[in-house]
């Protein structure tokens, strides 16, 4: 119930207005040492993100689509780069799932980094993706 309530919360604040959602949700996609440029940058594009898909991402948390089960088909490499500081897709809710689901799933936990670790640390990102890739390939 705790996870639901938190997603309608976060739909509220999409219907407040998608700018109100970069505003307030800043701290949620970014880690606690975020400079301050990277963070004015996230706000500003998060104010452009349209509102209803933004919803429809949120409610897709709550839907019965949304589920380990369905990870257990792919077949393929998955990456996953995970923030420590993610409030959007907390790891117990999202990451440690599909990794116990996905036969080939590596997991990578960044310290001090949010939802967007590919914002927050785009050269260690590209490392760990080309890193990920030879291994693939």
């Amino acid at each position: 119930m705790a996870q639901a309530f938190a997603i309608a919360q976060r739909i509220a604040r999409i219907r407040d207005g998608a700018f109100q959602y970069g505003d307030r949700g800043v701290d949620h996609l970014v880690g606690p040492n975020a400079p301050a440029a990277l963070r004015a940058w996230v706000t500003e594009l998060s104010r452009g993100l349209h509102a209803a898909g933004l919803e429809r991402a949120a409610a897709f948390r709550l839907s019965p689509f949304f589920s380990p089960d369905h990870a257990q088909r792919l077949t393929m490499p998955l990456l996953m780069v995970q923030g420590s500081g993610d409030g959007v897709n907390p790891r117990h809710e999202n990451a440690d799932l599909l990794l116990e689901a996905v036969q080939h799933a590596q997991l990578w936990v960044w310290q001090d980094v949010g939802h967007l670790p590919e914002v927050e640390a785009p050269a260690a990102f590209n490392r760990t993706l080309a890193d990920f890739a030879r291994q693939c390939a």
